[in-house]
């Protein structure tokens, strides 16, 4: 009778053992336990890499508006590698000595955020009395998960001005690359300072409730502060629809006439005051 190959590779083991020509080190391993290391190797090789979902706030301030309403403002970063929508940033304010005086809510205008891009958010407190009383706030962020969009919105022409109040424009045009309609188009702007916070954020509308494939519509973006207009150092500007969104796009703001001016007299004041104290409170002769 023919014996098994399996026994006779055993027997043949264990006479070389008992021979100590080999060692128990070396015997090899069953065929279970290699089946086994192999299977858990292909799955460790194999296994799937899960999305991270995360966001931050950062650059944020607070001031005082024109109607003494207490605004926070900031700019929310999508630090993931997944599309966020549903964006919420809640707001505890309290007073000088750590008593809560109000809690407030607000989402960016801009509700669909691709990873790494930011987008500005604006908590206003309504009631002044409360304004008055705020010294600090915390802030914190929810948010979910959403599916990406198409970015067929495209900015273009963006150009910054002062009205005859001393409001900061930023007049643009919005335009659909798209093969359907873009419904309720929004654009919303963020604003920075020198320092790289965030000193006002606001919205528009495009000129028409819908921008036809092909086609673009004017908008007009506008600080109704000229403190918070003097401020300014450079902006972003993104819009959004029921069915796209855009790049975000950002611009320095270029050196206004009123600047230019200011500087030139501020140096002609303190040429004059030199050549008067030259000629002994004379007034010079040009």
């Amino acid at each position: 009778m023919e014996l098994p190959r399996w026994y006779l590779r055993e027997h043949n083991l264990n006479f070389l053992l008992a021979q100590g020509q080999v060692t128990e080190k070396f015997r090899p391993l069953p065929k279970s336990i290699l089946l086994l290391l192999i299977v858990l190797s292909f799955l460790f090789i194999s296994r799937p890499v899960w999305a991270v979902t995360n966001a931050v706030i950062q650059n944020d301030s607070a001031f005082l508006d024109a109607f003494q309403h207490y605004n926070v403002v900031g700019e929310v970063k999508n630090t993931g590698d997944v599309w966020l929508q549903s964006i919420l940033v809640t707001a505890t304010l309290k007073d000088q000595n750590g008593a809560v005086v109000d809690v407030r809510q607000a989402s960016p205008w801009l509700q669909h955020l691709p990873p790494q891009a930011t987008i500005g958010f604006d908590l206003i407190e309504p009631d002044t009395h409360k304004s008055a009383l705020i010294q600090s706030y915390a802030l914190t962020l929810t948010f979910q998960s959403g599916q990406p969009r198409s970015a067929s919105l495209e900015i273009s022409g963006l150009v910054s001005s002062r009205n005859s109040l001393g409001w900061l424009q930023v007049q643009g045009v919005v335009a659909n690359v798209g093969d359907s309609a873009s419904d309720s188009t929004n654009v919303t702007g963020t604003f920075y300072g020198s320092d790289g916070k965030v000193v006002y954020v606001t919205f528009t509308t495009s000129a028409t409730y819908t921008i036809a494939p092909g086609t673009s519509e004017p908008f007009t973006l506008t600080i109704v502060d000229s403190t918070r207009s003097n401020l300014v150092t450079r902006y972003s500007v993104a819009a959004e629809s029921v069915e796209y969104t855009s790049v975000f796009t950002q611009i320095s703001v270029p050196e206004f006439p009123w600047q230019s001016t200011i500087i030139t007299g501020i140096a002609l004041a303190a040429v004059l005051i030199m050549m008067r104290k030259r000629h002994g409170n004379k007034p010079p002769s040009f």
